[in-house]
């Protein structure tokens, strides 16, 4: 017979009496009496004891099995204490060390979420910010343009003379105004500011070569047209004090400054051009010299509000200003490039010697 088809060992049926006997002395406190004193006097064999003799040994043998009962709980129990924190402190050991890393990795995960969620909600902070920012430019930009455009307009035409040239300067001035708004925003006066630079633009030499520059028909009565042919008669410097002191009514030392001149200078050509203006019309000549600044104002007050402007939005304005930024930037790149490939062909065709050196024969073969 093999040893997988061997048949499994049974315990004695002894031990198994044993046992049973120990855990009754354990539930009951003691073994049975009965079964003892039955044993003790019943007849059997010849080992039999006598009564007294068996009423000493079960005494004895329920002393020894109280004392046994009443240590061997202690015992069990204290191991079983015992035993319990040890297994206990064997699982919760690990548990616990697994929770605390759990505990601390979900913390900086949750840190790190946080650290997102707060930069993210910084950028869109910032982000909003800078919009609010961005928007509230535009706004105070397309109201200046909205309340200044009409009399600028007007005011740049007793200059040239020139709707277009007038709708012209004053445009380009409001681009640079949009290009310079952190500037313009902080002026005391952001109109005077686009007026100043509108003024240099309509009178700049160079202005005068564009197309549209050219005085129009009058738009006005034939008497305005007298007036405006008197202003544009003197020079710049002049007409320019001219409308800044008696047409808008500038204090004389607001006008030397915007003129950038000093208030004795700026004193000297307003006199001159009264008395210019003087001799060529009639009703400032029969004037005191005294009121003679006043008819002028009128007289040029006049002659500005007949004229009729074309302005465009103020969104239009501010994207042609953004557009013309970017037209100039490529524009100078594009130039400098050019600059560049110029020189480097320039030098390098010098130093390997095939462009100068046959300048020369080809000048000597042309002269043969």
């Amino acid at each position: 017979m093999t040893e997988l088809t061997k048949p499994a060992r049974k315990r004695p049926k002894k031990r198994k009496a044993r046992k049973r006997k120990a855990k009754e002395r354990k539930a009951g406190g003691g073994p049975p009496q009965e079964a003892t004193t039955d044993r003790a006097t019943s007849t059997g064999p010849k080992w039999a004891l006598s009564e007294p003799a068996a009423e000493e040994f079960a005494s004895g043998v329920a002393t020894a099995a109280t004392s046994e009962t009443a240590s061997e709980p202690q015992t069990d129990g204290t191991n079983d204490a015992r035993d319990d924190a040890r297994d206990d402190a064997r699982d919760d050991g690990p548990d616990d060390g697994r929770d605390e890393s759990r505990d601390e990795s979900r913390n900086e995960s949750q840190a790190r979420d946080d650290g997102r969620d707060d930069g993210r909600d910084d950028g869109r902070d910032g982000s909003q910010s800078e919009g609010a920012v961005a928007d509230t430019a535009a706004a105070a930009f397309d109201q200046l343009y909205t309340q200044h455009v009409r009399f600028l307009t007007r005011q740049t035409f007793l200059l040239t003379g020139s709707r277009g040239a007038a709708e012209s300067a004053v445009e380009r001035a409001f681009h640079t105004a949009w290009e310079r708004w952190p500037e313009v925003a902080t002026d005391r006066d952001p109109a005077g500011w686009v007026r100043a630079v509108a003024y240099e633009y309509a009178l700049s030499p160079w202005n005068r070569l564009r197309p549209g520059h050219t005085p129009e028909a009058h738009a006005g009565p034939p008497e305005d047209k007298a007036v405006l042919d008197a202003v544009l008669s003197l020079p710049p410097s002049y007409r320019r004090t001219l409308v800044l002191h008696d047409g808008i009514g500038l204090g004389l030392a607001e006008t030397a400054a915007e003129t950038e001149a000093s208030t004795p200078a700026a004193a000297g050509r307003l006199m001159h051009a009264r008395e210019a203006v003087a001799g060529l019309l009639s009703e400032v000549r029969d004037t005191p010299p005294e009121e003679r600044g006043e008819v002028i104002g009128t007289l040029l007050n006049r002659v500005a509000a007949a004229q009729p402007v074309r302005s465009a939005p103020a969104w239009v304005v501010r994207t042609g200003s953004e557009r013309l930024s970017r037209s100039w930037t490529r524009a100078a790149v594009g130039l400098t490039v050019g600059m560049v490939v110029a020189v480097s062909f320039t030098i390098a065709t010098t130093e390997r010697g095939t462009l100068l050196p046959e300048v020369p024969t080809t000048i000597q073969q042309l002269s043969r």
